[in-house]
């Protein structure tokens, strides 16, 4: 007989079976949401490193570059020398300077680059046989690229662990072959262009960059004929040593602007500059209402601070919403401060935050907040908005303030770059967690009672203690802050309290802790200080602190975030003297944007003898502020004693104004007046103008409808026929380096504006 076994409503074990099932269903979800995490962080990771690859790679095209405009400015000056010895020759025979000076130019060009080797192709003109018009051969790689640039060894592969990446063969080269380093010279057109220039970069962490590029050098326009000579100031509509103001009035600027230590103020005044660089050596204020745009897509915007705030008293007129709009390129040495309540500002094209330190020579700097770049929402209801922006870069941290140029107190570093006011309580503490003396000055010397204080203080916050304690500075971690209390029954000096880290990079770890447990509270504290800061979700940008984020959705602000940052320390070090380890590649870009900062407000130039990494601030006064009313600009243009101490009066002839009121009534201009105003004390612009005024005071603009417009070209002719007045000459006599007004162009030549890259190309691996 033969049994079946029948399972046919039997469920013992069925129970089992299922939850088997169940756990190892789970447990595959498990590994699978922590794989899609953990290869989302390191994506996360990879990304941040590339882009950080991809601006040292960019890094090293510049210093080429720069290689490259050393040698053209070298060139061009012996051409132009060439042509002033042959200048009788030339125009008696009616030939053209211009082309005589870009044939010469282009010759010298090809002497320096070309290989030597007999191997050029040239187009000769077809009626003449003697006149080239087109050169075709190849570069000597080792003038391109500096003598001190290595080939890459194509067989040695990637490097992925480099001590001193930046100084080996593999991590920092030139790709370039022998066949692929071609040149170009056209004689027609004036432009010389080397092909195929090729780098490689290769950071620490193995990944690499490779930029194709080719560069062109053309050949600027000689424009000898007439004498003239366009110097970097000519293209500036107003000058002045002291500030620039705008009061309740509409004013729009068109040409480049400078104003000295005290900055550009404007006070419940609708404003536009447009200019290639809006400089200043103080801070661009709006105040009580004001409306602002600053520059265009082209535009450089150099200050040492930008900041909305209110007004209130005499004169200061009735606080309200000011709205600010930067475009360009915007450095900005300290903060960007929105502290006037309601303040809107839109920043598009790039902004750099670029300082964190006083200079840049690898010495350590003290912790201030005027040394370190860093932008905060102190008003109320504020909203920045920064998706216009390609790039941000802010090198510095938020700091609580020591109360005051004369505040013995030290500034307390923050662990975000980006913040709202109120994200400071996150790093109080209060004095009943604090070792306090019995008598004296109630000064901080530890957590109360050893680790029973600090043991209260964590769980006050919602923390640990190994969130806290291990970023604390063990000798000294808590920070007194002494201020002057003005309160109901009189002023008196009062204390805080703050925790003391141990680095800035401790800093932000114990916030983006400390925001973690507490997003709610700081958010809800925010609320009154930001509606919005906006930022764009592909915005690639390097910060030394956490960044603060809030969106908003068809208006209805939602809940702010923390986004933290973790940036390779190294590469904001400066150069290791024991070791000869270079500069980080972020040391290395803040540092020459503070020099070409300094240069400007000293010269008007981007770059000057004697302004290097350790002369990037003025000098300071005897509280150790930094003094900026020291050197005036236009010490450095005009002579001024020689101004002050020529015959009284005012000249005004052929749209010329000098006039010596240093220290008396303002210059006043006419309705649209033209020409060049040089007073050594105020102007007051009352109508709309042309041309360049220069004060050695400050310039005030007080009527609506105001235009101000630089011209360049009147004022460059007007040089030219003061200058050929010999010994009569009216004004020009009083310009530093006057004899180099009217004798050529190669002073006035920005190199820079005739290089070209073309054909730009990057590969990422």
């Amino acid at each position: 007989m033969r049994f079946r076994l029948s399972l046919k409503g039997q469920n013992k074990g069925a129970s089992l079976i299922a939850v088997v099932i169940a756990l190892i269903f789970v447990s595959i979800i498990g590994a699978t949401v922590m794989a899609i995490t953990q290869t989302n962080i390191q994506l996360r990771n990879a990304e941040t490193l590339s882009k950080h690859n991809f601006y040292g790679a960019e890094e090293v095209m510049n210093e080429i570059s720069a290689g490259l405009n050393e040698k053209a400015a070298r060139e061009m000056q012996e051409a132009y020398i060439s042509v002033l010895a042959d200048y009788r020759d030339i125009v008696m025979g009616s030939g053209s300077l211009q082309k005589a000076f870009s044939d010469a130019y282009m010759e010298e060009l090809e002497n320096t680059f070309w290989d030597g080797l007999p191997t050029q192709i040239i187009k000769t003109n077809d009626s003449d046989p003697s006149v080239k018009e087109f050169v075709y051969g190849n570069y000597n790689k080792d003038v391109v690229f500096d003598g001190w640039w290595h080939a890459c060894d194509h067989d040695a592969g990637l490097l992925t662990s480099l001590n001193n990446f930046k100084n080996s063969e593999e991590g920092r080269c030139y790709i370039t072959t022998d066949d692929e380093s071609t040149y170009t010279l056209d004689y027609i057109e004036g432009v010389f262009t080397l092909q195929n220039v090729k780098v490689r970069y290769v950071d620490d962490a193995g990944y690499e960059t490779e930029i194709t590029t080719d560069i062109a050098l053309h050949t600027p326009d000689l424009n000898p004929d007439d004498g003239s000579q366009i110097r970097n100031f000519m293209r500036y509509a107003l000058i002045a040593d002291d500030y620039i103001s705008v009061t309740g009035a509409t004013v729009n600027v068109s040409g480049s602007v400078y104003a000295g230590y005290n900055g550009i103020v404007t006070r419940g005044a609708t404003t536009s500059f447009i200019g290639k660089d809006i400089v200043t050596r103080g801070d661009i204020l709006l105040e009580n209402g004001s409306n602002m745009t600053l520059g265009d897509a082209s535009s450089r915007i150099w200050a040492e601070n930008i900041a909305t705030r209110d007004v209130t008293g005499v004169g200061g007129g009735s606080p309200s919403s000011s709205t600010l709009t930067v475009n360009g390129n915007c450095y900005v040495a300290d903060d960007l401060t929105l502290g006037g309540s309601g303040s809107n500002v839109k920043l598009n094209g790039n902004y750099y935050g670029y300082n964190f330190k006083k200079d840049y020579t690898g010495a350590a700097s003290p912790d201030k907040a005027e040394f370190s770049s860093s932008i905060v929402l102190n008003g109320a209801d504020g909203r920045l908005d920064m998706t216009g922006l390609n790039y941000l870069y802010v090198a510095g941290r938020t700091y609580i303030s020591r109360g005051g140029a004369a505040s013995t107190n030290a500034d307390i570093p923050m662990g975000e770059s980006l913040s709202v006011r109120t994200n400071q309580l996150a790093y109080n503490v209060s004095a009943a967690y604090v070792e306090l003396p019995a008598g004296g000055d109630p000064i901080a010397t530890g957590f109360k009672g050893g680790d029973s204080g600090l043991r209260e203080y964590v769980n006050f916050v919602g923390l640990t203690e190994d969130q806290v304690w291990p970023h604390l500075d063990p000798a000294n971690p808590i920070a007194t802050y002494r201020y002057l209390d003005q309160g109901a029954a009189g002023s008196h000096v009062a204390y805080r309290y703050y925790l003391n880290f141990k680095s800035e990079q401790d800093a932000n770890d114990f916030f983006y802790a400390y925001w973690t447990a507490n997003s709610t509270k700081l958010g809800a504290y925010g609320d009154g200080y930001a509606d919005a800061i906006l930022v764009s979700p592909g915005l690639i940008y390097t910060l030394s602190g956490n960044l603060l984020e809030r969106a908003t959705d068809t208006g209805v602000a939602s809940g702010f975030q923390e986004n933290k940052t973790n940036i390779v320390i190294a590469d904001w070090q400066a150069a290791d003297p024991s070791t000869g380890a270079d500069e980080g590649v972020y040391h290395t870009f803040s540092d020459r944007i503070a020099i070409n900062y300094m240069a400007l407000q000293m010269y008007l130039e981007d770059f000057h003898t004697g302004i290097d990494s350790a002369h990037v601030r003025f000098s300071e006064d005897a509280l150790g502020n930094i003094d900026k009313s020291v050197t005036p600009l236009t010490r450095n243009l005009i002579d001024m004693d020689a101004l002050e101490d020529r015959e009284a009066g005012t000249v005004g002839v052929d749209h010329l104004v000098l006039i010596d009121n240093a220290g008396g009534a303002a210059y006043a201009t006419a309705v649209n007046d033209k020409g060049l105003i040089i007073a050594t004390g105020d102007v007051n612009v009352t109508g709309s103008f042309t041309g360049t005024i220069i004060a050695g005071g400050k310039i005030i603009l007080t009527a609506s409808g105001t235009t101000v417009t630089a011209d360049e070209n009147l004022i460059s002719e007007m040089f030219k026929n003061d200058a050929a007045l010999g010994s009569s000459s009216i004004f020009t006599k009083y310009f530093v380096d006057n004899g180099t007004v009217a004798d050529g162009v190669i002073g006035a030549v920005d190199i820079g504006n005739y290089v070209s890259f073309e054909n730009w190309s990057r590969t990422q691996k």
